[in-house]
C-alpha cells in the first residue's frame, strides 16, 4: 500500500463520488480515495469501475439533469468532477453539435 499525503488521510466515514470513474485518472482516484477509508461512488457511463470492492459502481450520465437530481438527494462529503472530453477542432470549424456535446459535459454538468 502506498504512504497517502497528509491530506488524504482521515477520510473514513467520508462519502465520495467522482465521476468518469471507470479508467485513468477517474478510476486511479477513487481507489486512492478507497485507501484513504473513503465510501466511493465511481460515476461512469457503462457502470464499471475499478475492480475493488470498496468502490460502488453507478452508472449515469453525468450531462443529465436526472443525474444532478439524484446527486443533490445524496449526502457527499468529496466530489471529484473528472468527466470532461474535448473534440480538438478550430472553433469557427467545429460542428455545433459538437460544440453543444462539450459544453454540455464540460460546463453545464459541471
Amino acid at each position: 500500500m502506498v504512504e497517502l499525503p497528509i491530506w488524504a488521510q482521515g477520510l473514513a466515514g467520508k462519502r465520495a463520488v467522482v465521476t468518469r470513474a471507470s479508467r485513468g485518472l477517474g478510476a486511479a482516484i477513487a481507489v486512492a480515495l478507497a485507501d484513504a477509508g473513503a465510501d466511493v461512488l465511481a460515476v461512469s457511463r457503462t457502470g464499471t469501475a475499478a475492480d475493488d470492492p470498496r468502490i460502488t459502481p453507478w452508472c449515469a450520465d453525468v450531462a443529465d439533469p436526472a443525474f444532478h437530481a439524484e446527486l443533490a438527494g445524496r449526502d457527499i462529503d468529496i466530489l471529484v468532477n473528472n468527466a470532461g472530453m474535448n473534440r480538438p477542432n478550430p472553433i469557427a470549424a467545429m460542428p455545433t453539435a459538437d460544440l453543444d456535446a462539450m459544453l454540455d459535459l464540460n460546463v453545464r454538468a459541471a
